[in-house]
């Protein structure tokens, strides 16, 4: 299935819907990123501290490369860089671990994870992922970043209803029952809804999925088209509100050593 495109201020063409792998366990992610590829999407979306890149890289050995249904150009890869990774000395290692682990010898992108405000950039950045659904729909950020030349990329766009540190009564976006009548009248999913505001807004999002069949759907968002009456009703719903805000309690945990850490999150 073919599928829109954002062009990237280096002039590169990056799909709007690609395949999230955060919360993906090992033992599953390969079988989520065999039933993308198989079902037309041509970005996957990684990351060192997911810990499952080697697996992402399993399901991509069967179908990337010399003799595969897949040139290696076809596809738009992203990792992700750790905070215990950001010393310049140690960019490159990390770097270099996640093609091993991924078996590529580039990435398309490659973005810090959780990057802190007292970074200082010396080049602008390519592309924004933030935190991004309708409960928290960042049109200021969005405009910002629009006047910049930089691209906005969701995580979470789905509200990541499958969060696991979610408090009984919060908030499920996909339940949300005018969701569910807009998908009604438009005989789509709740989540198909969904990905086609953000691609109409010209958001890069990443939903999860380990399940071929909502895999498969999530892609299907290009044979509709939401009005703007739609559209607007579905920013309304902002609450200006983060999901993805993991609770830390104070403990030794907090205290482990950069290596330790290195040794947790990505080997």
């Amino acid at each position: 299935m073919s599928c829109t495109y954002v062009t990237l201020s280096t002039g590169q063409m990056i799909p709007s819907v690609g395949l999230g792998t955060w919360k993906s366990v090992p033992a599953q992610v390969k079988q989520a990123v065999l039933a993308a590829l198989d079902n037309g999407y041509r970005h996957i979306d990684c990351a060192a501290a997911y810990s499952n890149e080697e697996n992402v890289g399993e399901a991509l050995r069967e179908r990337v490369g010399p003799g595969k249904s897949l040139k290696r150009e076809e596809l738009f890869l992203t990792s992700k860089l750790w905070n215990t990774e950001h010393h310049p000395d140690d960019v490159e290692a990390a770097c270099r671990r996640s093609l091993t682990h991924l078996g590529v010898s580039y990435l398309d992108l490659y973005l810090m994870h959780w990057p802190m405000a007292f970074d200082i950039a010396r080049h602008k950045p390519v592309v924004n992922q933030v935190e991004c659904h309708p409960f928290l729909a960042q049109q200021q950020l969005l405009t910002h970043c629009r006047d910049r030349g930089v691209a906005v990329a969701a995580y979470s766009p789905l509200g990541s209803p499958d969060r696991p540190w979610a408090s009984p009564g919060e908030p499920v976006l996909m339940g949300d029952p005018r969701i569910k009548e807009i998908a009604r009248q438009y005989g789509k999913t709740a989540a198909q809804v969904i990905i086609r505001w953000h691609v109409q807004r010209g958001i890069i999002c990443i939903p999860k999925s380990i399940t071929p069949s909502r895999i498969q759907q999530n892609l299907q968002v290009l044979d509709f088209q939401l009005t703007d009456e739609d559209m607007k009703l579905i920013e309304s719903f902002n609450r200006n509100e983060r999901l993805i805000i993991p609770t830390v309690e104070a403990s030794a945990t907090i205290f482990l050593t950069s290596n330790t850490l290195k040794k947790k999150y990505l080997q």
